[in-house]
């Protein structure tokens, strides 16, 4: 069929089954691409699980994991307190980077007494 010239009955039947064809493949098509996104989407999901998984692991076996709590308090004390002395504002303590790293280095640095010592009120 050549544009300009009209297509014969069988011609234009021939066309629309063509075309409902096409439409169905086309839907076809929407839902393979549908169950793929879908697929990888749970791909990316199993390999970010994973990722996880392998970070909490390696953290395990981090040199800064085995050094004792007592060690890792004196050391949290010392950065804090640097950073407090620059500042006498006892809001920059609780906002301080360290408390934020990791529930261990939190739960130690919250332990320390003489961090908390002197709270400046507002």
């Amino acid at each position: 069929v050549h544009a300009g010239i009209l297509p014969t009955e069988n011609e234009a039947a021939s066309i629309r089954h063509a075309i409902a064809a096409e439409k169905k493949a086309f839907r076809d098509f929407d839902i393979e691409i549908g169950r793929a996104q879908r697929y990888l989407k749970d791909l990316r999901d199993r390999q970010r699980t994973l990722r996880t998984h392998l970070e909490r692991k390696r953290a395990l076996l981090s040199p800064i994991a085995r050094l004792p709590s007592e060690v890792l308090s004196i050391i949290i004390e010392m950065a804090i307190t640097r950073t407090f002395r620059r500042k006498r504002d006892s809001t920059v303590v609780k906002r301080h980077a360290v408390l934020r790293v990791c529930q261990r280095w939190r739960s130690i640095a919250l332990a320390i007494p003489h961090l908390w010592a002197n709270i400046i009120l507002y």
